[in-house]
C-alpha cells in the first residue's frame, strides 16, 4: 500500500514539474510570413523571428538559449539558430522564469535539441 501512495505522488510531483515547461520553438517550425519570419511560441501565438540575410530555412537547426532578466517581470529566452546565416527569437514570458532543461549552465543553455533547454516559470 506504500508503495502505491509513494508512487502516486512521485507520478504527481513529476506531472507538476513538466506543467509549465516551455521550449525554444524547433527550428523546422520557423517559416517565411508576408512580414518576415514566425514560429509558433508559448500556447501557439506566432513569434517574430529575426533570421540574418536570407538563410535557407531548411539549413537552421537549434543552438543555444540564453535567459534575459530571469528573476524579473521582464524576462526574456533568448533562442539561437544557426545555418547558412543564423536566426534568432526572443521568447516574453512576463514572468520571472528558470531553465529546466539537462544542459543549463546558470543563464546559457547549449544543445542541439530545443527540449534540453527547456524552462518554466518559478
Amino acid at each position: 500500500m506504500l508503495k502505491s501512495v509513494v508512487a502516486g505522488v512521485l507520478a504527481s510531483l513529476s506531472l507538476m514539474g513538466t506543467a509549465y515547461a516551455e521550449t525554444c520553438p524547433a527550428a523546422s517550425s520557423i517559416h517565411k510570413t508576408a512580414s518576415g519570419y514566425s514560429a509558433p511560441g508559448p500556447d501557439n501565438k506566432p513569434l517574430a523571428v529575426t533570421v540574418k540575410g536570407a538563410a535557407a530555412l531548411e539549413s537552421l537547426k537549434f543552438t543555444s538559449a540564453r535567459l534575459k532578466d530571469n528573476d524579473s517581470t521582464a524576462s526574456v529566452v533568448i533562442c539561437r539558430y544557426e545555418g547558412d546565416l543564423g536566426a534568432s527569437t526572443g521568447v516574453k514570458i512576463g514572468v520571472p522564469v528558470r531553465g529546466t532543461g539537462t544542459n543549463w549552465k546558470g543563464d546559457d543553455c547549449e544543445a542541439n535539441d530545443p527540449a534540453q533547454c527547456s524552462f518554466h516559470i518559478k
